[in-house]
């Protein structure tokens, strides 16, 4: 592969790819999911990110279960179930966002990434910029269209991108790109119902704490923005008798913006 030199005029960085050794050995991660009613009495849903041999869960992804899809999706290390490290606001226009939306992502030490779908429907490709290089995630194309995520949710490749441009004649927004050869991130679904094991991630040797812990809130990112929907079709609101109207936000008690930690701290207590 022909390779474009960085210009030192530009500050471009070099590509990361090619300075990742391939002898370094990858990561492997295991998702879970579960539902639990926190001390406050709201139930949330969890997915537990747990370690390649499944005894110890790293991080968590926490949403509230409500009566319409959330807005964003916190992660928590597990060492610091106070401490957001990436928390993913999602960009929701419609009924079909789940399906593919733009996605924000704060880390924990005040980064800020936007990750965009070329198009208006679908997840992939969908592109970001991350310590000035470029990305892009792309399906497979292998996986088998079963259980219940594959409407909503693919497991998506990572690679850094070499070169882009707009594809002139589309209509749709399609983006042309050449990229490493390597994958930086890629997965497999094992999910069939609500509950247990939901996918397996991994990911490539040499990656720092911070680009790995972006690169897991990115990938997971439309699986919890979809579970949120499926959940709200599956158990719709009920009507409330007293108004004669379907219960909504509106219905529920003012909430106390520092709830949410003060959640997470009482279920970790031994």
């Amino acid at each position: 592969m022909n390779l474009p030199n960085p210009n030192p005029a530009t500050d471009q960085p070099l590509f990361f790819t090619p300075l990742l050794s391939p002898t370094l050995p990858g990561q492997t991660f295991h998702m879970y999911h579960e539902k639990e009613t926190r001390v406050s009495g709201m139930p949330w849903h969890c997915l537990h990110i747990k370690d390649w041999c499944k005894s110890q869960t790293l991080y968590t992804m926490t949403w509230e279960k409500g009566l319409s899809p959330p807005i964003f999706c916190d992660m928590f290390r597990a060492s610091g179930c106070e401490n957001i490290c990436a928390r993913i606001t999602y960009d929701i226009t419609n009924a079909e966002s789940h399906k593919g939306c733009r996605m924000t992502i704060d880390g924990g030490t005040g980064t800020t990434v936007h990750t965009s779908p070329d198009r208006s429907k679908g997840w992939s490709p969908r592109r970001f910029t991350f310590g000035d290089r470029r990305f892009v995630w792309r399906h497979n194309g292998t996986e088998k269209d079963s259980g219940m995520l594959s409407s909503f949710f693919k497991m998506d490749e990572l690679y850094e991108v070499i070169r882009e441009w707009p594809v002139p004649v589309s209509l749709t927004g399609k983006v042309g790109d050449e990229v490493f050869d390597r994958p930086l991130a890629w997965g497999e679904r094992t999910m069939l119902k609500y509950g247990g094991h939901v996918c397996t991630v991994q990911l490539a040797g040499g990656l720092d704490q911070l680009f790995r812990e972006f690169i897991l809130a990115n990938m997971l990112g439309p699986l919890t923005l979809g579970l949120a929907f499926k959940d709200v079709t599956q158990n719709p609101p009920t009507p409330n008798p007293n108004r004669g109207a379907v219960v909504g936000p509106t219905d529920r008690p003012p909430r106390d913006p520092n709830q949410d930690i003060i959640d997470r701290i009482q279920v970790h207590i031994p």
